[in-house]
């Protein structure tokens, strides 16, 4: 379930029920078509046997989505996945990985390019195993990702923000100066 920061509001349940029916039906073809255009498993509450992670693992290509990673090779590989259909955990909305770019730019980012690198690693190299359709629209996403990314970069938003973080750290900096110079001070006093 997603909620707003303080976990009080709850407005999204984050599998619909639609999705639930696709995972639970044991048909990890589609399910692989479905994942490689939109992450519909939660890592939050997923509960995997250590032997598979093991099995599966190296997710070092990845900083935000190696869950995404890992659902998409589980499926590629044909091990079903099952959803429990009531609500298990409460998730607080505002990170990165939920479009939240108020996160510092470098971490946006990084986000950006790990979408693209599980399109060329996880994806494209087993579209042919997929339906013509799905591996079209999974295409065209990642072509538009990638275009978006190549616009934001070279945008004056990005500068801009780069800009305000840039004076934001700086001016930490100085308020934390500032509090270490005062504690000594009292210290001495």
């Amino acid at each position: 379930m997603m909620c707003d920061s303080e976990l009080k509001e709850q407005y999204n349940i984050f599998t619909s029920n639609e999705d639930v029916i696709l995972v639970n039906s044991d048909n990890s073809k589609k399910l692989f078509e479905e994942l490689s255009c939109r992450c519909i498993l939660p890592a939050l509450g997923t509960i995997v046997e250590k032997e598979l992670y093991d099995e599966i693992g190296n997710f070092d290509d990845y900083v935000y989505i190696e869950d995404w990673s890992f659902h998409l090779r589980v499926a590629r590989m044909g091990i079903m996945i099952h959803i429990l259909p009531e609500i298990t955990t409460y998730h607080r909305d505002g990170g990165i990985s939920h479009g939240n770019t108020r996160l510092k730019e470098e971490a946006y980012i990084q986000f950006r390019k790990d979408l693209l690198t599980l399109y060329e690693k996880e994806i494209q190299p087993y579209s042919s195993n997929m339906d013509r359709n799905a591996a079209n629209k999974s295409r065209e996403i990642y072509e538009w990702r990638k275009n978006h990314l190549e616009q934001y970069l070279t945008s004056d938003e990005h500068f801009s923000k780069i800009k305000a973080e840039e004076e934001e750290e700086k001016t930490n900096e100085k308020n934390m100066h500032k509090t270490i110079a005062e504690i000594l001070w009292k210290k001495k006093s």
